[in-house]
């Protein structure tokens, strides 16, 4: 079993600094112009695949976005320090999304079911034969939403050996605390969520080992238990996961104040007055 944690994605709002139209007028590695979805009125494309947006003036005015939007994805350099050029033409900038990703490789999650103790809605996709493709913990507007899914399949990778990825999306609030903080992040996406197979459970007694069972199935049952029961309940939820499955909430304390630094370099880049 081999994983790689990486930065998948990052989002910076932020208000005008430099001269948009000379940048892109002068940029090489613009793409092209588009008009833009309210509230944002223009989109600049570029040939990496990143996205910087210019906010409609009264949406602005109103105090409802920032004047810039930029959606890139740090691992796709294909010009250099264009990332950085674009981030120079904001000023009161944050994080507005973060996206983790952990690739698992040598593990097949297929079987593996993603439970939520505090019982958030959550999606789950299967394959033609029935086995799971992909697994939301989340609604899509969440602040936390972590993707489960069968990256091999999605990249059309035919190796036998397996490949998923494990993916949390922080929004707002929650992606924001990368922005200056420089402690530890107090934030661990899977605090709440364990990932399980359906085993026997024959270490525990039949009631419990009953009720893990039926808790697996029905994770909303969390919230008729008293609060020890949660707590007790939850932590075999996690010894029980973590024999056979991978602790993702241990991996993610270990992984991410490297994560973080790298994160927030981003926006410690010198300013040209």
């Amino acid at each position: 079993m081999d994983i790689k944690m990486s930065i998948d994605n990052l989002t910076v709002c932020g208000n005008a600094f430099g001269d948009i139209e000379s940048y892109y007028a002068e940029e090489v590695a613009v793409d092209r112009r588009s008009f833009s979805k309210y509230p944002y009125r223009d989109m600049i494309h570029h040939q990496d695949g990143s996205v910087l947006q210019i906010g409609e003036i009264n949406a602005v005015r109103s105090g409802k976005i920032k004047e810039l939007r930029y959606e890139f994805n740090p691992n796709k350099k294909t010009y250099e320090k264009l990332h950085t050029k674009v981030l120079r033409l904001m000023k009161d900038a944050h994080f507005t999304r973060v996206d983790i990703a952990f690739d698992v490789y040598g593990v097949d999650m297929s079987n593996w079911k993603w439970v939520d103790s505090q019982s958030r809605p959550f999606l789950v996709y299967h394959g033609g034969g029935g086995q799971i493709e992909t697994w939301y913990v989340g609604g899509k507007d969440s602040e936390i939403r972590i993707r489960i899914y069968n990256k091999a399949l999605e990249q059309g990778d035919k190796r036998k050996t397996p490949w998923w990825r494990v993916e949390v999306q922080l929004r707002r609030s929650a992606a924001n605390i990368f922005t200056a903080y420089k402690g530890q992040i107090g934030i661990n996406p899977f605090e709440h969520v364990t990932p399980v197979l359906q085993g026997e459970f024959l270490e525990l007694d039949i009631k419990k080992r009953a009720m893990l069972k039926y808790l697996i199935d029905h994770p909303e049952g969390f919230k008729e238990l008293s609060k020890p029961s949660r707590i007790e309940y939850k932590r075999l939820l996690r010894m029980a996961g973590s024999w056979e499955t991978i602790d993702f909430r241990k991996l993610w304390d270990e992984k991410i104040p490297e994560v973080q630094s790298e994160i927030q370099s981003w926006l410690n880049y010198p300013m040209k007055y």
